[in-house]
């Protein structure tokens, strides 16, 4: 439309809350089986038949699911463009069922990490279609709190699993593996339930040309006003920033919740470390929802500030990290910001680019930051403490520094609707 807005249709009650809630629960859930995914790597690490075996099997363990993860992310995020957003899920939730059977059922270490790659897998395809199909099936005004609070079920996932593989000392680990089993397919269950009643995006069904879906979904939705619509910002500088500042935060993230503290405290102080770290991260997911609400660029650039000013606290505080009353608190406080800047990356990705490319641009952006952490498993696992922490403040030094570009030449996608004006291909669609 000429006038850069676009016009939703009126809501006719019932079905808005059915297809929402249903929406931003299946989503929720997906995250929080990624969640399961990422912490079952590391704390695998304390089950007898994994506890003593070396350093080089060590890595290849702690790397397997991030590889599937990254390859999930490229061929979903690209395939969700192609089909759509809610038949990609067939795929993933697949993928990760088969997945975490074979990691909850098996004794020996290739099968494990087989799981744990297919697992991998599964997680990492959901994570650029439900980014997506959030930003677009989602009202403006809430658009930010989903964004925000969809993506956090990642971290009270891995906080489960460390929570549970805590106790396995007293209930045996065979019993704690089937525990986690049966709870890992209770919540796929109800996912399947929950999407089978989720809407596709009206928005790529718009712009697929099957306009009447759209305005059947548009309607259950609610979405029944007017949309401010801007050109798409430039992408190869949006990619850019957010390739540095995801490189920044997943890599900081990973390495201070799941990789150091094996490497550098054991197997068995692991756990509790981590646990700590995963409830920090949980709490400040609900933190950020009302400032991030208040615009992006100023949140951006706090989310990294307070990140990087945490991570040099703990570098000069490494002769003391021993005792775990000084690290546990300062390890809270960086887990807190390290979220404030996923929840940043969980709303600028799907914001910043457009409709027809938005899943596969997500994907692509999510190759530089899963690379890096693969290689920087590696390159961390021959480090001491100290040196990881400098690796670690220069990685959060890498996220300010975007930030600080992003917020004097981004774009404010506060309340702007998530179809941008584009020059369309011959046979596409402009968005009603």
């Amino acid at each position: 439309m000429s006038d850069g807005r676009i016009s939703g249709r009126e809501n006719i009650g019932q079905g808005r809350k059915v297809t929402g809630r249903s929406l931003f629960i299946s989503t929720s859930f997906g995250f929080f089986i990624w969640g399961i995914v990422a912490d079952l790597g590391p704390s695998s690490l304390s089950w007898p038949f994994l506890s003593e075996i070396s350093i080089h099997l060590k890595v290849f363990l702690l790397i397997c699911a991030p590889i599937g993860t990254l390859i999930g992310n490229v061929l979903i995020g690209a395939l969700a463009d192609s089909v759509g957003r809610k038949r990609t899920f067939l795929i993933t939730m697949l993928s990760y069922a088969i997945g975490i059977i074979i990691v909850s059922m098996s004794t020996g270490y290739w099968l494990f990490v087989t799981g744990l790659f297919i697992a991998g897998f599964g997680v990492g395809g959901e994570e650029a279609p439900s980014l997506s199909l959030i930003a677009e099936d989602t009202p403006v005004g809430e658009r930010s709190r989903k964004l925000t609070l969809a993506p956090n079920f990642n971290n009270a996932g891995s906080a489960f699993t460390a929570a549970l593989l805590m106790i396995s000392p007293f209930i045996g680990i065979y019993e704690d593996r089937i525990f986690l089993l049966i709870s890992a397919f209770t919540v796929i269950l109800y996912l399947v339930y929950a999407r089978l009643r989720m809407p596709e995006s009206f928005r790529w069904l718009n712009l697929k040309g099957r306009s009447a879906e759209a305005r059947t979904i548009s309607n259950d939705l609610g979405i029944d006003g007017l949309e401010t619509r801007i050109r798409e910002p430039n992408r190869r500088f949006s990619f850019a920033v957010l390739a540095a500042m995801g490189i920044s935060q997943y890599l900081t993230f990973g390495l201070m919740a799941f990789i150091i503290e094996p490497f550098e405290f054991g197997n068995t102080a692991y756990l509790p470390i981590s646990l700590v770290a995963l409830v920090g991260a949980t709490i400040a997911g609900f933190v950020a929802v009302p400032l991030i609400s208040k615009g992006r660029k100023n949140y951006t650039l706090f989310a990294y500030g307070g990140g990087f000013v945490s991570m040099v606290v703990i570098l000069f505080s490494a002769a003391y990290l021993g005792n775990m009353f000084i690290f546990m608190p300062l390890l809270f406080l960086n887990m807190f910001f390290s979220e404030f800047a996923w929840a940043s990356r969980t709303n600028l990705e799907p914001e910043l680019f457009a409709t027809q490319n938005r899943s596969t641009m997500i994907g692509l952006v999510r190759i530089f930051p899963m690379v890096a952490y693969i290689f920087s498993i590696f390159l961390t696992s021959g480090f001491g403490l100290e040196y990881s922490l400098v690796y670690n403040s220069a990685l959060w030094a890498l996220g300010l520094a975007a930030a600080v570009l992003w917020f004097i030449r981004g774009t404010e996608t506060r309340n702007i609707s998530a179809d941008f004006i584009v020059d369309l291909p011959p046979g596409s669609n402009e968005p009603e």
